[in-house]
């Protein structure tokens, strides 16, 4: 495959990436997936690409000669002024690539220092320009990361983000050293340090655990989702497993831990995580009580009832009614609605009455009246009114006249 095949296709799949992005967060999926649709149909498959086999069966016609290269000016010309929908900017750059579908990596890398210079010539059309650059920008990030990693001041996280991506792929020991010399805010040098975990475990799961340690990245957020995303591969999940069972670090060995409960939770749902963390000589009763408190949430999410009886199991029963407060809490942040539904199925206890007090602590921010009316259903009365109290002060600070007269009218006689 040629590099210019290479750099068109890698352009189709930027169209669609860059498409989703900017239209998903208007909520217009459907919108998105028929624009690519239509983009497809614009860039037909080249011979001898990944796209389509060519017909081997017919004569192959001499290649078109190379058309002339379009200059900067007239490419941002096609871009309309004062586009408010992201669809029509995306459109728009479609038609710019069909001018351009020629270039090579170097052509591109070209024009992106042409476009970068037009835009500081001429500010009223900065923000049009820079769509295009930075569209093109994700395009060569595969192909040139180190060249875009130059102009990483002059772009966003977006675009840092795939020249990054694409410098691990191709030399994670050069990633690992502009990483700590980057200076970048420490969100990204987070995320950056995932993605060189993640491709070392694909390369060899002891250089990436010496890297884990030796970088201090066990604190990294991002990290348990990597592994449990690596523990899809059965030989690197059980390599994790003996790295986990003999890491002598406790926070090494619980980010691990909480990697391959994490992966069972994705692979298996709620069974797959009891199954993972049925594991004692690797589980212990500390680190079982750390993942009830941080998966707690996410395994009421996906299965409740199931979840619910994976934390009694997991953990000492006079932690459990607090625990599954805490998780019925986290969950109702994720979805309020079927968190309350939930509760109303379950029968009197004193985990009920917990797990009611901590919805309520959670839900009082968006409906305050659906809390207070939850926190009055605990059947103990002494953490009935301690939650009373609570939800009400809460409710008095977003509307205190509301708040009041739901006392008054809930008030014993």
């Amino acid at each position: 495959m040629t590099n210019n095949q290479k750099i068109w296709i890698a352009s189709a799949i930027a169209f669609a990436l860059c498409g989703i992005a900017f239209l998903s967060q208007r909520q217009a999926r459907i919108k998105v997936q028929e624009e690519i649709g239509r983009l497809q149909e614009k860039i037909p498959a080249r011979p001898g690409s990944s796209v389509g086999e060519p017909d081997r069966s017919a004569e192959v016609p001499p290649a078109p000669p190379t058309p002339p290269s379009p200059p900067a000016e007239e490419l941002v010309a096609m871009l309309e002024d004062g586009q408010s929908d992201p669809a029509d900017s995306f459109l728009a750059f479609a038609a710019m690539l069909e001018r351009i579908r020629h270039y090579s990596v170097d052509d591109v890398l070209a024009l992106i220092a042409e476009l970068g210079q037009l835009a500081k010539s001429d500010p009223g059309q900065a923000s049009k320009i820079g769509f295009a650059r930075m569209m093109l920008m994700v395009i060569a990030a595969g192909h040139a990361p180190e060249r875009i990693l130059e102009w990483s001041e002059d772009t966003n996280d977006e675009v840092r983000s795939a020249a990054f991506a694409g410098l691990v792929r191709k030399d994670p020991h050069r990633a690992h050293a502009f990483l700590d010399q980057s200076g970048w805010p420490a969100r990204e040098v987070q995320m950056g340090k995932a993605a060189l975990f993640n491709e070392w475990l694909g390369r060899d799961v002891d250089q990436a655990l010496d890297l884990f340690r030796d970088g201090g990245w066990y604190p990294n957020p991002e990290s348990a989702a990597v592994i449990a995303d690596a523990c899809n591969d059965p030989e690197i999940r059980q390599r994790l497993k003996e790295a986990a069972r003999d890491e002598p670090d406790p926070a090494v060995r619980l980010q691990l831990c909480k990697g391959l409960a994490l992966g069972g939770l994705m692979r298996g749902g709620v069974g797959g995580l009891r199954e993972v963390t049925a594991e004692t000589a690797i589980f212990g009763a500390e680190i079982r009580a750390q993942l009830v408190r941080d998966l707690g949430g996410e395994a009421m999410a996906s299965a409740p009832d199931e979840a619910a009886a994976w934390i009694g199991a997991a953990i000492r029963p006079r932690d459990v009614p607090e625990a599954l407060a805490a998780a019925v809490g986290d969950w109702a942040r994720r979805d309020f609605n079927a968190a309350g539904t939930w509760l109303g199925t379950q029968a009197p206890s004193p985990a009920r009455d917990q797990a009611i007090a901590g919805f309520a602590s959670t839900v009082v921010d968006i409906d305050p009246a659906a809390a207070a009316t939850w926190a009055n259903e605990i059947a103990d009365p002494q953490l009935r009114q301690r939650a009373l109290d609570q939800t009400i002060a809460r409710w008095k600070l977003i509307d205190p006249v509301a708040a009041a007269a739901w006392a008054d009218a809930t008030a014993e006689p």
